[in-house]
């Protein structure tokens, strides 16, 4: 490989991992300097171009206008996998809502502004029991996959309805997650709901207005505590999603 090709398909790896990592769960973080960001995709796009063979020269018309969409597909890819790990915080959210903690949000330094408290906890979680399982390996390892079925420098040849087949798929399975992981906090404390509307029928010198935003929020943090263990079997359930759908967006670059 000569020097001039090896720098045409290094901008090119490196153009698409830099959007990937910008976009991506964990990578993206505020909190990991954008000069690390640089760092981390210049090193592993240098051990890429070994691997990859791409026609496009650096000195072709349009090199530039390929190596901005090598960053734009970075970023599809990237943006593909977030959008599966909101999720948790849609859930916390919804729980936020129904525990009286909407209005008491905090600052989440990881996406850089206000975040409800369960919401972030919850986000906290899928990112610790991804973290275990190798989901930074997994994600760095679907952006090498498409290396090889869709090569650097490539024309995009991906149909409209198919790529919006799959966004529709991703945020559908998303709000389907954030439900399922928000169900039965939620139908608990309708039930301490319904409990404490009986109380204020049958006892109207109780003031429930006054003592029911404790006893809800009491009760959310003890039902949380008891639905750890379903919690953290649901997120590990996030592994083979990832997978498929980076598989499935892999694909559909590929042809």
């Amino acid at each position: 490989m000569t020097l001039l090709s090896f720098v045409s398909v290094f901008l090119l790896v490196f153009g698409r991992l830099v959007g990937f990592l910008v976009a991506a769960p964990l990578f993206s973080s505020k909190q990991l300097p954008a000069q690390h960001k640089l760092a981390i995709a210049a090193g592993l796009a240098y051990f890429a171009s070994y691997a990859v063979k791409t026609n496009v020269q650096v000195d072709d018309i349009d090199f530039f206008f390929r190596m901005g969409t090598e960053v734009i597909i970075g970023l599809a890819l990237g943006l593909l996998a977030s959008f599966l790990l909101y999720a948790p915080q849609i859930a916390g959210s919804i729980i936020d809502l129904q525990m009286g903690l909407a209005m008491a949000s905090a600052y989440d330094p990881m996406f850089g502004g206000q975040s409800p408290i369960i919401g972030r906890f919850y986000y906290m979680m899928t990112l610790l029991v991804l973290l275990a399982s190798d989901m930074h390996l997994i994600l760095l390892d679907g952006v090498y996959t498409s290396f090889q079925i869709f090569p650097p420098g490539s024309a995009i040849q991906v149909s409209g309805e198919a790529g919006m087949s799959l966004v529709v798929r991703i945020i559908g399975l998303a709000m389907l997650t954030a439900l399922q992981m928000a169900m039965p906090l939620v139908v608990s404390l309708f039930l301490v709901d319904l409990a404490l509307g009986f109380l204020a029928k049958t006892a109207p010198q109780f003031n429930i207005f006054a003592i029911g935003f404790s006893v809800k929020l009491l009760m959310g943090y003890a039902i949380l505590f008891l639905l750890a263990g379903a919690m953290i079997t649901g997120i590990s359930r996030f592994i083979p999603l990832l997978q498929e759908l980076l598989s499935d967006a892999i694909q559909l670059l590929g042809g």
